[in-house]
């Protein structure tokens, strides 16, 4: 095994990937490559060393790595090197299909008429972080006993409750 240090810089004009490396949380597939990669050089007795460089400004590597980049994207002929999708945005993807299920719930629902009033839209209601307790609720919509009580002291004329029922 070798024992003299050997030190490698890899430039990249991406902040993103650097950030994501510096980032202990980001566990994506090829983040996680990446540090597994250069776990096996330092044991290795390699030091790997990450820079950053402005992009077009004449750097002859990254300039090159761009050209084949772009002749990578433009060619029909091309093998597949990396198909995984990222788990967030599967996530993403499956949470924006069932808000879009839920939305369609929320506009063919016959109740809940007062509050689809504040919120005729269900992502409106579910961007605020707010706790919508039964009470509160009820003084929203005008269900429940609320009515009654402002009845009861000459406040409503009515005591009847917005969906027409008698409250007690």
């Amino acid at each position: 095994m070798e024992t003299s240090p050997r030190t490698v810089t890899i430039f990249t004009d991406s902040t993103i990937a650097l950030d994501s490396l510096k980032n202990v949380n980001n566990h994506g597939y090829l983040i996680e490559e990446i540090r597994k990669r250069v776990s096996i050089l330092e044991r290795l007795n390699w030091t790997i060393e990450f820079s950053w460089v402005r992009t077009h400004i004449g750097i002859y590597g990254n300039e090159l790595a761009d050209q084949l980049a772009e002749e990578a994207a433009r060619s029909s002929d091309r093998t597949v090197a990396f198909n995984r999708i990222p788990r967030r945005t599967l996530y993403s993807e499956i949470e924006e299909e069932a808000n879009q299920k839920l939305q369609k719930e929320w506009e063919n629902c016959t109740k809940a008429a007062i509050t689809k009033q504040y919120f005729p839209q269900l992502q409106d209601r579910l961007k605020l972080k707010i706790n919508i307790y039964a009470v509160f609720a009820a003084m929203m919509t005008g269900h429940g006993k609320t009515r009654a009580y402002l009845h009861r002291f000459k406040l409503m004329e009515h005591a009847v409750c917005v969906c027409n029922r008698e409250t007690k």
